[in-house]
Order: structure tokens, then sequence, then C-alpha cells
């Protein structure tokens, strides 16, 4: 049936990308290094270490799991140290909700209930450019900022939002460690541009994949920037300072907020602290 093809490709896109993009992320970065060292009696022997340098690392004062060779997959691993209590289950749980949710637009998709198109010629290149290709980014982006700082208010932050700020300095696998219900709403406004307005397919792809890329490395530890765009450094001092830098994946609703801190195109910007 149709519904079970949508949970397949729905999983397999969300769940096997999502996997593959932390798995690869801590196997460069994170992983040891195997060297050769000459011991006393004139033997080589391999040894593990790291490089000690980390300067791909956003918190270079703050190894983290640096050299943990285990892989960190959440449903399976258990070597991470202070691993907060319930990372396993939330983060599982969490990565099968974003997974269900790309499997209901693909099924409504399919059976017509959505507001995505297949067809180029049904709206002009003009709108395809300007219209269906940037108006999931804006939706997302203003909805998400002011989801964010709905969650910092002291209410639903100390029910919902202080679980995902456990790690200061977060790394593979630890995005997705958010109380289940704040996640399904952030997964409503996720997925909800393809029920609002007319959006090509490869729009909405186009959207998904920077969205979904952006979410991982903004909690991989690992500094990546594209100028004028984005930047991980911004979302990891979100994590290290906490009332600053909700925007998520871009800058732009900090910066018209007051609420950046940072640098962007060569400026430095002091935050509004915001109680």
């Amino acid at each position: 049936q149709m519904w079970v093809q949508s949970l397949i490709v729905g999983f397999t896109l969300i769940s096997g990308g999502y996997i593959l993009l932390n798995t690869l992320i801590q196997q460069v970065y994170y992983r040891s290094i195997e060297v050769k060292q000459s011991s006393l009696n004139g033997r080589d022997a391999t040894i593990k270490k790291t490089d000690g340098t980390y300067d791909w690392k956003i918190q270079r004062d703050k190894e983290g799991h640096v050299g943990d060779d285990h892989w960190w997959l959440p449903l399976i691993s258990r070597s991470k140290r202070n691993k907060a209590k319930n990372h396993r289950l939330f983060t599982t749980l969490n990565l099968g909700t974003a997974s269900l949710g790309a499997s209901i637009v693909i099924e409504a998709t399919s059976s017509g209930w959505s507001s995505l198109y297949w067809n180029l010629s049904d709206y002009s290149l003009g709108y395809y450019l300007f219209v269906s290709t940037l108006f999931p980014f804006v939706w997302q982006s203003v909805l998400e900022y002011y989801w964010h700082r709905t969650m910092h208010l002291p209410w639903f932050y100390i029910r919902l939002h202080k679980v995902h700020h456990y790690y200061k300095s977060p790394e593979p696998f630890d995005d997705l460690y958010i109380h289940p219900l704040e996640s399904f709403g952030y997964y409503c406004i996720l997925y909800s541009p393809a029920f609002i307005i007319p959006v090509h397919v490869t729009s909405f792809i186009f959207y998904m994949s920077i969205v979904g890329l952006t979410g991982v490395l903004d909690h991989s530890g690992v500094y990546f920037s594209f100028p004028g765009f984005y930047n991980t450094r911004d979302h990891d001092t979100h994590h290290a300072k906490f009332d600053c830098n909700y925007a998520f994946p871009f800058p732009f609703m900090d910066l018209a907020h007051g609420t950046f801190r940072g640098t962007y195109l060569n400026k430095e910007y002091c935050y509004k602290k915001v109680h």
C-alpha cells in the first residue's frame, strides 16, 4: 500500500541521512588517530591518540568526547561520559517523529492533500525562484525564532527546553536530545510549508536538505561557515551563553531583534539580554 511505501521512504531519507551525517562527522573529527611509536625495546607499537589541537572545534577548551571511538548512535551507544539520563530515549523517539513527519508529507503529496506541486509549468519561473524556493526558509525562520524564544520563557524552559540545554558544548547525535513535546511543535513548523502555499517538490527537498544539514552541523561542535548566511559558531554560542542567538538556521531574525551575539560580516555584535 502507498502509506507503507511512504513510511519506508520517509524513514530511509530522514533517519538514514541523519545517522549517516552524524556518523561521518564523528569519524572525521572526533575519532582518535592511530600513530606508530617506537618503544624502549626498539619495537614499533601502534597507539591511539588525538592530535591535541582541535583547530576544528568551536569550544576548544572543552575536549568532550574527542578520541572516543565507540559509535555514538543513541539507540545502541552506552559509551559517552556524562550523557543525559534520557538521551537514548528522547533522541531515538525524536528521530522517529521527524521521520514520521516526512512520511506524512510524502503520503499527503502522493494523495494530493499537500500544497506541493510537481509540474514546473503550473507556475511561472519567477514564482518558482522567488516564492516556491524562498518561502519555506522565510516561514520556518520566522516561526522557529518565536517558537524558540517562547521555549526560553521560564514556564516552558523549566518544563521543556531545559532538556535540550543539558549539553553546553554539543557533539554529534546531541541535537535531537529535546523534550518530545517541544520537538513535536518544532516538526510541525518544519513540515508546515508543504501545506501552506504551492511549493515545488524540488524546492521543498532543497529546503529540507539545508535545514536538516544545518541542524546537525549546529550541534556538531565543529566550525563551519558560509559567510553572510550561516555559521555553526552562532548556535554553539547559544548553548554556551543561553540568552542569545535564537535564530535557526540563519542569523537574520536575531539581527533584526537585537539578540545576536558574535561576528557577522566582520562586525562584532553584542546581544540584548532577555529576561
